[in-house]
């Protein structure tokens, strides 16, 4: 549950057509095969909260419903996502089950740019809690972020934690290609020469997470 309070209710229903007009066939053949219906539930802004705001005025959240889960949805949100112009906090929801999504949003020449993405995963609806917690709207923004993704929270300013996360993610990635070649090796000392190209970029990451 996020039990939002009443005063940041809207409950209003948005046109799949709004989203994927002048998108492609395909994308146009999974909002109308896929998704039930979009909701703007809540608005989270001064107007709504006993909150002041800096960089963002408002923070919406949107509920969509889904006929069945599948990986696809991450992409039709940034596709979304990049049409709404404040940070915006995804409810997706399929039948009893429900999983987050939210996106680091930058002004970036008067325009607000999906920078990176995070997702938890599915889980019970009666098991979801996301709490409400800040007192401006970018602070609340951030929470929820670190709620959605906690090993964003790393302990310094948010765009500290942001760039070192991203550098992270890309290091695990690196990892994860060298543990791949790894399996298909033969030869032992090719095995053991790309065991110590791991072990120098997890040592890397061990440095930074304490940096």
């Amino acid at each position: 549950m996020m039990n939002l309070p009443k005063s940041t209710e809207v409950g209003r229903t948005v046109p799949k057509e709004r989203f994927y007009e002048k998108e492609s066939s395909t994308t146009k053949d999974y909002f109308v095969k896929n998704i039930e219906k979009i909701i703007w539930a809540n608005k989270i802004s001064p107007t709504t909260l006993n909150i002041s705001s800096k960089t963002y005025p408002e923070l919406q959240v949107f509920k969509i419903y889904i006929k069945s889960i599948d990986k696809k949805i991450k992409d039709i949100v940034r596709l979304m996502d990049g049409k709404i112009p404040y940070p915006v906090l995804f409810s997706i929801i399929c039948k009893n089950e429900v999983k987050s999504i939210i996106a680091a949003k930058q002004v970036k020449e008067e325009k607000i740019v999906v920078i990176e993405q995070f997702e938890n995963d599915w889980q019970e609806l009666k098991d979801f809690v996301l709490h409400l917690k800040g007192n401006r709207v970018d602070s609340i923004y951030e929470n929820y972020m670190y709620q959605i993704e906690p090993d964003l929270q790393i302990g310094g300013s948010f765009e500290e934690n942001l760039t070192k996360y991203k550098q992270i993610k890309s290091l695990k990635a690196e990892i994860e290609k060298i543990n791949r070649k790894i399996k298909k090796e033969l030869s032992i000392d090719k095995k053991q020469e790309l065991a110590r190209s791991r072990n120098e970029l997890e040592n890397r990451i061990k440095r930074m997470l304490l940096s």
